[in-house]
């Protein structure tokens, strides 16, 4: 969530005017071994950052999706 905070505090939303923007971040914080209280807050103000930015558009915030963890490549048929 640090990653697309900084972005949109930086001005990379730029000029777009969309009509729906669709929200999954805070996969990387579970890697980080953030708390879920830390992680929930960040979505929560990007979501808000995104709809005072872009009024007019719909935001969907998705789940995080499941995982491996990140030492174990197996599942894909890595090492």
């Amino acid at each position: 969530t640090q990653h697309l905070g900084w972005r949109l505090l930086h001005g990379e939303v730029g000029t777009l005017a969309p009509e729906v923007v669709v929200l999954l971040i805070g996969t990387n914080n579970l890697h980080d071994k953030a708390t879920a209280a830390a992680i929930a807050q960040g979505v929560m103000l990007s979501a808000q950052f995104l709809a005072t930015h872009w009024p007019q558009a719909q935001i969907v915030v998705l789940g995080i999706l499941p995982r491996a963890e990140c030492h174990n490549y197996k599942w894909w048929g890595g090492r």
